[in-house]
């Protein structure tokens, strides 16, 4: 009786998972570090996951649809870039409550509850302003009209809107809120005549979502007492848009008081002078931001990625208006607003701090191959997470077709965004060798292709064995130290993709 009753409860089980039509649910209680990633039940993943791909769309019932990629860690499938946007833009607390339902594949409508058990009320209510604007901050993260009519997508988050029916808060004055330059005011320096003379602070540009640490405050704040520049420095961050597209939003009020009063064509240029730029400047755009273009020859040359901060100091002179571009010496990227930095890895739960290495999707690794990792990953220190490449026939086939695939996540937002030779090293005993290999970029597609089968030869590269990229920083040539940690015997590495059934 009771065999019978468990068969007949496994059927059930598999009836609603792959037989029914209704869209399947799964709740999240908020708890621990949720603002940096939110885990999928393994349940839920193991019974959807041909309905699941590296990004998911949410779409909140006032009808915004934020864009979120999916990381493989520790065995789960972690919500990460792009879920501090949602995270912020709700004002998610601790305690509570989201009930997400997949209504079209990678596509989940949510639906937020505080601690009172009721429907948070800024989920439900169409704003055209983002409630996630930060003091002292201007969001770039609006669609910008240009004079010839072109829209340009600049900055976080994906917003898509299901009407376009006028809202209270499309009010100019509110519009005007939504992109303040940096508001932390004036300073009053003392003279050496005992008056007091003020001096504009800096304006500083973040997307929304990030935030400086203290430590780059400091910086900043150093370099500020040193130069004292006048006009103040104008302080940004990289936007993934920025460094895929080359357009830049600068704000407008910025612009017209200290750039230039109509649109044209100003300078950047190294701090020592030794090399220069040519952007566009665009003022004639609706709202609060200028549109710049030609960024490109400028991020690829100082090998900039996504969340780099850029202080640039105007200097005027006959022949027009020149940025100079002051790099931060360390630490030179933003986080996200509840970053915790952890060296030590965690059991993902609820809340999840970013790991510091990154896995390929759908990958999976065993016990004792996870420990070998986290001993490694641990040893290395890098500020840099590590990308961890499972070996597959693919990888180590002694033919034309041995390749190498970096995966999506990490490579856009620590890869540059070209073509380019890529020097593999060997730290330890092996310092002495490097190879080098041709780093082919498409499509979003990061390939190691010519010169990757050297390096596995050389290495003895097998299926199975773990291949640990360290990205150098200071280095003129693109580097990656290279750790490799065999395979092991029983320690293998699987797909996750189980499916129950059963026959009735």
């Amino acid at each position: 009786m009771n065999k019978s009753h468990t068969v007949c409860k496994e059927c059930i089980a598999n009836h609603y998972w792959h037989h029914m039509d209704d869209r399947k649910r799964f709740f999240k209680v908020l708890m621990g570090d949720f603002k940096n990633g939110l885990t999928i039940p393994r349940k839920f993943v193991a019974n959807i996951r041909e309905h699941l791909s590296e990004e998911v769309k949410l779409e909140a019932p006032d009808g915004k649809t934020y864009t979120v990629q999916v990381a493989r860690e520790h065995n789960e499938l972690v919500l990460r870039s792009g879920w501090s946007d949602f995270s912020c833009a709700y004002e998610l607390k601790l305690g509570d409550l989201l009930v997400f339902r997949n209504s079209d594949k990678s596509h989940f409508k949510v639906r937020i509850f505080d601690p009172s058990g009721c429907e948070k009320e800024l989920s439900c209510v169409l704003m055209d302003g983002g409630p996630c604007v930060q003091e002292r901050k201007v969001s770039n993260g609006n669609h910008m009209q240009s004079s010839t009519g072109k829209r340009f997508a600049i900055g976080n988050p994906s917003v898509s809107k299901k009407t376009s029916k006028t809202n209270p808060t499309d009010s100019p004055s509110q519009k005007k809120n939504e992109h303040v330059p940096s508001s932390e005011g004036t300073q009053k320096p003392t003279n050496s005549g005992g008056g007091v003379q003020k001096r504009t602070k800096s304006c500083i540009v973040l997307p929304t979502g990030y935030d400086m640490t203290s430590e780059q405050r400091a910086q900043i704040t150093t370099l500020e007492q040193k130069i004292q520049p006048e006009p103040p420095f104008y302080i940004t961050a990289m936007h993934r848009r920025s460094v895929v597209s080359g357009i830049l939003a600068i704000s407008k009020d910025y612009a017209m008081k200290h750039l230039a009063n109509k649109s044209g064509i100003i300078q950047l240029s190294q701090l020592d002078g030794s090399k220069t730029w040519a952007i566009n400047l665009d003022i004639t755009t609706k709202g609060d931001c200028a549109v710049s273009t030609g960024w490109m020859d400028f991020i690829r040359d100082n090998k900039l990625r996504e969340g780099d901060i850029c202080i640039f100091q105007p200097s005027k002179s006959k022949n027009g208006v020149t940025l100079i571009y002051h790099p931060l010496e360390e630490n030179h990227r933003l986080q996200p607003l509840g970053h915790i930095p952890s060296t030590k890895t965690m059991s993902p739960r609820h809340g999840v701090p970013k790991p510091p290495y990154i896995l390929p999707w759908r990958r999976t690794l065993s016990d004792q191959q996870m420990s070998e990792l986290d001993k490694k990953v641990e040893a290395i220190q890098s500020k840099i997470p590590i990308y961890v490449a499972v070996m597959h026939n693919s990888n180590t086939a002694r033919n034309n077709m041995c390749l190498l695939e970096f995966g999506r996540d990490y490579a856009t937002k620590y890869l540059p965004p070209e073509s380019q030779t890529m020097r593999l090293r060997r730290p330890g005993p092996f310092k002495d060798g490097t190879w080098e290999a041709v780093l082919r970029v498409q499509n979003r597609r990061y390939i190691l292709g010519r010169g990757w089968r050297q390096f596995v030869d050389d290495n003895k590269l097998k299926p199975g064995d773990l291949c640990l990229f360290n990205l150098m920083t200071n280095t003129k040539q693109l580097t990656m130290n290279v750790h490799i940690i065999r395979l092991r015997e029983r320690s293998t590495t699987r797909l996750v993709d189980r499916h129950q059934s059963c026959s009735c």
